[in-house]
Parts: C-alpha cells; structure tokens; sequence
C-alpha cells in the first residue's frame, strides 16, 4: 500500500509485528520497508492507540475470526474515531467457506464451534455494512465477492484453497484438545477435503464481504 501510493502515510497496527518490521529489527541491512510506512503494535479490543480525527482512510480486514460478536460494535467506533471528519473506513471480511462439500461443511461445523467458545460469531464478517452504520457512517456502500475456492477458481482458486488447509492444520490441535473431535478424525476429514478442493466436484467459493463508509463532516 505503502508502494501504490507513495504520497500517502501508512500506518499498519497489529498484535505482532509483521515479518517485514521483525527482519528489519533483527537484520537492518535487509530493511525493505518503504520510508512513508511505519507500523505500530497494539490490540484493537483495547482500542486503538491514535487520537481523534488522524487518518483520511482507515482499513480493517480478516478480523472476523478475533472479533468477540459484542465488540464488534466498539470495534467499528474506534475506527471511525481515528478517521477524519469526511475521511473513510473500509471493512474486508469473511465467513469461511461455503458449497465445498460435507468435509468442508464439517471443518466449517468445528471452526464456527471454537469460536462459539471464545464468543465470536463468524458470521458477524457478513455484517460489516451494518455495524459502518451502526457507528453513524454516512454513504455506506458494500459488495460481495465470491472467491473461488479450490480447481474451479484454478491457480488464485488453488492458493485460497492452500491457505485454508493451513489455517485448518493450526487450529485442528486445539479442536481435539477441547474435544471438539478426535485426530483421527480431523486428520481424515481434512485429507478428505483437500481431495475435494482438488477435484470439480464442489463450486466452493469464500465469500469476501466490503463495505465502506464516511465520516460525517
């Protein structure tokens, strides 16, 4: 982003620093940064760490899986806080995926399962127009874009597919630690929606959720 618009100050915030700004720390002469970004850590369930009115444009995404369902409306506020008066936040969400077959549906059963004990609700990504709304946004516009997830999305739709199979790989030990299931069973069910993902049986998608709105002057 940072590159795209090199005119722009970029902030990016998050729990732990990206891979860029822990190599640059540790090894400075391979310090690929940009000069107009910076990164800030923080956790955004504790608000953020800026004043009031700093940012033209304010972009959250791919939190719908950390989000607490109440939160998300204090969430939403503190970003429009941080965005000035006739600045503009933008939120990319998901909800997993969806039509990928009984395997995936069952994956998708033990996610939403796991995250129902942490009080996050993952269809909550599908409300983000809503919640923009709800924070007394103005010109709130949001579309959906069905990714394609698995062979019939071909090489994007492979990559979307790799990358759940790890995000499945890292919460399938804490699934059987909390009896969600068994590692037999997790082991054969990903196995087996993997296979699925490989094959144009299923028109698997992963629905992408944007919305955007404005911060009345």
């Amino acid at each position: 982003m940072a590159q795209t618009f090199p005119q722009a100050n970029v902030i990016g915030l998050d729990v732990k620093p990206p891979a860029v700004d822990e190599r640059a720390s540790t090894s400075p002469g391979l310090d690929t940064r940009p000069p107009n970004y910076a990164f800030v850590p923080g956790n955004l369930l504790e608000g953020l760490p800026f004043p009031d009115a700093t940012f033209d444009f304010t972009h959250m995404r791919l939190l719908f899986t950390a989000i607490p369902h109440d939160r998300w409306p204090f969430v939403v506020s503190e970003l429009a806080r941080v965005t000035r008066p006739g600045g503009w936040v933008e939120l990319v969400e998901s909800i997993g995926l969806i039509n990928g077959g009984p395997h995936i549906d069952l994956l998708m059963v033990w996610i939403r399962q796991l995250s129902a004990r942490r009080a996050v609700d993952l269809l909550d990504g599908s409300r983000v127009a809503d919640y923009l709304r709800g924070a007394q946004l103005v010109n709130v516009a949001a579309r959906t874009i069905n990714l394609p997830t698995g062979l019939h999305g071909q090489r994007l739709g492979m990559m979307v597919a790799t990358d759940f199979a790890s995000v499945c790989k890292g919460f399938g030990g804490v699934a059987v630690a909390q009896g969600v299931t068994t590692q037999e069973q997790f082991d054969e069910t990903l196995t087996r929606a993997q296979a699925d993902l490989n094959t144009l049986d299923y028109p698997c998608v992963t629905p992408f959720y944007i919305a955007y709105g404005q911060r009345p002057v």
